[in-house]
């Protein structure tokens, strides 16, 4: 078996999707082998993809993001903390205005909860994957 890539196939004439997967990631784990495996994947099909990580000042990312960058995908890392609630959703509602993803996948409870819901109001379609 080829792996899981050889099941998905593009439709003939499909255009690149703008992907956007967001994340509180803490470190190195489940979530985030996902989080690498899509965006890296999706990369690789010709997507434009990027992944926001929300995490609290001082946490190790790279594990994480480097080999995200080396796959090509856009990373934005927002450190603002785990309380400052209010600045994160307006942190990331800036980040998908400028972005404009067809279609946000959120992971993990914290960015399911806080930011699925307003997306979902803006009109982005959103997917929700609870680790």
């Amino acid at each position: 078996m080829k792996g899981w890539s050889g099941l998905v196939t593009e439709p003939p004439g499909s255009h690149p999707l703008r992907i956007a997967h967001l994340c509180a990631p803490a470190g190195v784990g489940g979530l985030e082998r996902v989080v690498q495996g899509l965006s890296s994947g999706l990369v690789a099909r010709g997507h434009d993809v990027r992944v926001i990580a929300s995490a609290a000042p001082g946490v190790d990312l790279s594990g994480f993001l480097d080999p995200l960058v080396q796959a090509g995908v856009g990373v934005e890392v927002l450190r603002i903390g785990g309380r400052k609630v209010v600045r994160e959703l307006r942190a990331v509602r800036q980040i998908l205005r400028a972005a404009s993803p067809h279609l946000l996948h959120t992971h993990g409870y914290r960015s399911d909860l806080l930011h699925g819901w307003h997306a979902a109001a803006a009109g982005i379609t959103t997917v929700s994957t609870l680790h």
